[in-house]
């Protein structure tokens, strides 16, 4: 059994609506992935969704795809957010940004049970990391060094919007796949890039705080008021691999 707890908050001062992060699930948590909207594409909320919705709906494991996954994930997201944006009524200056399509980063895990423990896949594109504890000692993928997160990630890409047809020839990301074994009882986090970064800033005491915080999202907030989290749409998703 896998139960999971998350949290998602938007920037100080923007409304819930505004948080370009996005969360999503399979009814049993063997699938699930976190995604950040880039914040100078518009429309990038749209698209996180998208990603991390059609990512828990798919068939086939994205971990050891050949491109067929892959090809059906960008497919199925691309058409589920040209669907949810209002072309015709958008304004001149909306759609003149708009039609450059949208970008995200995108971390999708696939759990699998296994005599021994469970297998965590995880494929990542981008920032959002996936983040362990073994040992004491806090570890992240793809980012493990604080430094090395910046303002130009890698994306995933949702294609031209209106007037350009649905129908799209994607572009292939760059994607990082990882593997991991846990025995039951493990616990990993996935968030996305500000908290990924503070946590890895703040190894020593990070993992014990959050797990063991009452209420995250104030203590997101106060971070972001201190300046000691960058002020950006917060995702955590606690997860925990059950006997």
């Amino acid at each position: 059994m896998i139960s999971v707890r998350t949290y998602r908050l938007p920037k100080l001062g923007n409304s819930d609506e505004e948080c370009e992060d996005a969360f999503s699930s399979n009814g049993n948590f063997s699938r699930m992935a976190i995604a950040d909207g880039a914040s100078d594409s518009i429309f990038s909320g749209v698209w996180a969704s998208s990603l991390v919705d059609e990512f828990a709906r798919i068939e086939g494991r994205l971990y050891d795809d050949t491109g067929q996954v892959l090809s059906q994930l960008i497919t199925a997201a691309r058409n589920s957010w040209y669907d949810r944006i209002n072309w015709k009524k958008l304004s001149l200056f909306v759609k003149n940004k708009a039609i450059k399509g949208s970008f995200s980063t995108f971390l999708g895990v696939e759990i699998e049970k296994t005599p021994e423990g469970y297998i965590t896949y995880a494929s990542a594109v981008g920032d959002s990391c996936l983040i362990t504890k073994n040992d004491g000692a806090i570890n992240s993928v793809p980012i493990n060094v604080p430094s090395e997160f910046n303002s130009t990630p890698q994306l995933i890409w949702s294609g031209y919007g209106a007037p350009f047809s649905r129908e799209f020839k994607w572009k292939k990301p760059v994607m990082q796949k990882f593997a991991f074994n846990f025995i039951e009882g493990s616990t990993f986090m996935l968030a996305t890039d500000a908290l990924s970064k503070w946590m890895l800033e703040h190894r020593k005491d990070s993992w014990e705080t959050l797990i063991n915080t009452e209420n995250p999202g104030e203590y997101f907030d106060l971070l972001r008021k201190r300046k000691e989290m960058r002020n950006d749409d917060v995702t955590l998703a606690i997860v925990t691999l059950d006997p």
